[in-house]
């Protein structure tokens, strides 16, 4: 998404063009527009800026937002890129002329680390960046697949029991979906064995500590993690990765969103089936004190990926699961 002038929207759709003469621009918002009926001459989808940004990012698949600064702007008390810092996009300012004083101060306030380089006469600050990206990011995709493979070998006798026992207990499904939060807030349908009774439909319900809507074997498969061997299908589709902030009902990243600041920049990279949060025991039940420590240390795992930690966090997370099992 491109947030700046007509004239500069204008100039950029066809500067960045791709070897299909498609506009690497998905959709913009005029600053210096009153009339957003321009999709005739611009061929993209123009939005005011009181629209709801989440929305628009999110059906149109954007992965980073390029904002029009203007020479002398006091971007410090820009209330429109404070809002846009809270959510999960990676953010590029640019002006037409190098202003080290103007992205300094920015970057003292929010303490975002930020980038600058030259682009067709622009300068562009880079603000908010995700480490997922480049040859690393290719590495951690490949060993998804490969570990993910691996473990659905190993546990596969463990999940068959589990099915069979399940289809014992309450009959079809042994499947439970649900739609969750994923990279860039984009939903996805997530797998897990089903450990609750057929008899309650209400799919939001978080389960508490001896909840009776829990099978009798739903227990034991709840409290060993073995429900969320079917996520293993979600990391082979590339919706989920081994390693990553655990994704959330949409019902509360809405809900956290608006009472925790800057809580959608945890979905800067795929979710995961177990992450930082989890191994140090924040799991389960949500509340908004938990759920606002769960978020300092997805946003720590954030700042501080590498493969490395990935495999750390994996070792650590067979301890989690027999040390935590009981909540």
């Amino acid at each position: 998404m491109l947030i700046g002038k007509f004239q500069t929207v204008k100039n950029f759709i066809e500067i960045y063009k791709n070897k299909n003469k498609k506009s690497l621009i998905k959709c913009c918002i005029l600053t210096d527009k009153k009339d957003f009926n321009y999709f005739n001459e611009l061929k993209i989808p123009c939005f005011d800026y009181d629209k709801k940004f989440f929305e628009i990012l999110n059906y149109h698949f954007i992965g980073q937002i390029w904002y029009e600064i203007d020479e002398g702007k006091d971007i410090v008390k820009d209330i429109k890129l404070e809002d846009l810092l809270k959510l999960p996009f990676d953010i590029k300012l640019f002006l037409n002329s190098y202003n080290k004083n103007l992205i300094n101060s920015y970057t003292d306030k929010f303490n975002f680390a930020s980038t600058s380089e030259r682009r067709k006469d622009y300068i562009f600050y880079s603000l908010n960046n995700s480490k997922f990206i480049g040859i690393p990011l290719f590495v951690k995709f490949v060993l998804d697949k490969i570990f993910s493979i691996i473990i659905i070998l190993i546990t596969s006798p463990i999940l068959l029991i589990s099915i069979v026992l399940i289809l014992i207990e309450d009959g079809y499904p042994f499947i439970f979906t649900q739609i969750r939060t994923g990279w860039d807030g984009r939903k996805f349908k997530i797998y897990k064995l089903r450990t609750l009774k057929k008899i309650n439909p209400d799919r939001t319900q978080q389960v508490s500590a001896n909840d009776s809507r829990l099978l009798f074997f739903g227990k034991f498969i709840r409290r060993f993690s073995i429900d969320e061997l079917l996520q293993i299908y979600n990391v082979l589709k590339g919706d989920m990765s081994l390693v990553g902030p655990r994704p959330h009902m949409i019902e509360h990243s809405k809900k956290y969103s608006s009472i925790i600041k800057n809580f959608l920049t945890r979905h800067k990279c795929n979710p995961g089936i177990t992450g930082w949060a989890q191994v140090h025991g924040f799991r389960g039940a949500t509340n908004e004190e938990l759920m606002k420590k769960r978020m300092d240390y997805d946003i720590w795992y954030l700042k501080n990926w590498s493969l490395s930690l990935d495999f750390l966090i994996m070792i650590k997370t067979v301890y989690a699961i027999l040390k935590y099992r009981a909540n």
